[in-house]
């Protein structure tokens, strides 16, 4: 029950700010007991339901923790877990597999990619050179013409350039009209070449430096050192320039109309001291 006393102190503060209370102190208090006990016996009739519905979880709970034990226990039997870890070891590999070979694929792919793009600027290549094959055939036709000239002055044979079209380009092959070129004419032959270029070049327009360097030049036959010292250089727009030593030349050649410049064990190039 509530405390009389409170009660009593509340009413007396209500009545003298309400003088013309109807209600009297006895009221109030019976009142509010009356709810107590209504709310008393509302409350001792709900108890049993929730006793038996507390009852009924418990006797759930205990069964599902009963289930769970069991479950447990079977699953230890069965070695379950261990087989869960092992697919799970394995489930992990063959995903580090998958994001290997996709990766590789992502390789390929950027590798066929690149190689299509390739093989598109090599056929526009391919097909620039075709373009270009009749011009290279034209000009080696008209470089011939100054080379089979140079070199039937000087061996009375007339060497020819080919061309020789494969995968990796166009190669050039210098041989004889009359057959196989001989091992000592080799010199000679680069000689009426290099003569035959210059000729070619001032005639198609094209600009080159106008000299020649040789070496080696005693290694010609002294016939066509003379033939090619005073008569085919002098006829070209172009210095011929050869080391040579003076005893390795034809004694019918002026060596001092010839002579730029000449060395000796006391007249050293840049006079450096051996």
């Amino acid at each position: 029950m509530v405390d009389n006393e409170k009660i009593a102190s509340f009413y007396k503060k209500a009545k003298s700010l309400i003088p013309n209370l109807q209600k009297s102190f006895e009221d109030i208090v019976g009142f509010h007991n009356r709810m107590i006990k209504e709310k008393i016996i509302y409350i001792t009739k709900e108890l049993p339901d929730l006793d038996s519905k507390l009852k009924g979880l418990q006797n759930k709970s205990s069964a599902l923790l009963n289930d769970e034990k069991n479950y447990s226990e079977k699953l230890k039997k069965s070695n379950t877990i261990d087989d869960l870890q092992e697919i799970s070891s394995k489930l992990h590999t063959l995903h580090e597999a998958k994001g290997a070979v996709e990766e590789k694929k992502r390789i390929l792919q950027d590798s066929a990619s690149k190689l299509k793009n390739i093989t598109r600027e090599l056929g526009v290549i391919n097909q620039k050179i075709s373009e270009k094959g009749a011009l290279i055939e034209e000009r080696i036709a008209n470089f011939n013409l100054y080379f089979t000239e140079m070199s039937n002055q000087l061996y009375a044979e007339k060497f020819i350039l080919s061309s020789n079209k494969t995968d990796k380009g166009y190669l050039l092959d210098i041989s004889s009209i009359a057959g196989n070129l001989g091992t000592g004419k080799k010199k000679g032959q680069i000689a009426a070449f290099d003569l035959a270029y210059i000729q070619f070049a001032d005639n198609n327009g094209i600009h080159i430096p106008h000299f020649i360097l040789h070496d080696q030049i005693e290694n010609i036959h002294d016939n066509q050192i003379s033939q090619l010292l005073t008569e085919m250089v002098a006829n070209i727009n172009c210095q011929y320039i050869v080391p040579v030593l003076q005893d390795k030349l034809p004694e019918s050649i002026d060596i001092e109309k010839y002579k730029i410049l000449s060395l000796s064990q006391q007249n050293k190039l840049f006079k450096v001291e051996g």
